[in-house]
C-alpha cells in the first residue's frame, strides 16, 4: 500500500481545502498504535495551515497516558497552524 509521507507532502499545485479552509478534523475510534493511522493524523497536524481544532475519539479501552504519547507521535509542536 502506498501513501503520502506526512513529512514529505509538497504538492505541485495548491490543495485549496487543506491550504485555506480545513479548520477542524474529527478522527473517530482512532487507533494510534498503527503507523498508518499515526501518519494519517500527523498529515493534518503538519499540513493543514488554518487548522484550529483536531478532535480524536478513542476506543473505550485506551488509557490516560495514551494522550501524552500521541502528542509526541503526532509531533504537535511542529504543526504548521499555530492556532491548533
Amino acid at each position: 500500500m502506498s501513501y503520502i509521507n506526512p513529512q514529505e507532502y509538497d504538492p505541485p499545485e495548491l490543495i485549496e481545502c487543506l491550504e485555506l479552509h480545513l479548520k477542524e478534523v474529527l478522527l473517530k475510534n482512532y487507533d494510534g498504535t498503527i503507523p498508518l493511522c499515526i501518519d494519517f493524523a500527523k498529515f493534518f497536524v503538519l499540513n493543514a495551515k488554518v487548522l484550529k481544532e483536531m478532535k480524536i475519539t478513542l476506543p473505550y479501552h485506551r488509557q490516560y497516558n495514551w494522550f501524552a504519547n500521541q502528542h509526541r507521535l503526532l509531533r504537535t509542536k511542529d504543526r504548521i497552524s499555530q492556532d491548533a
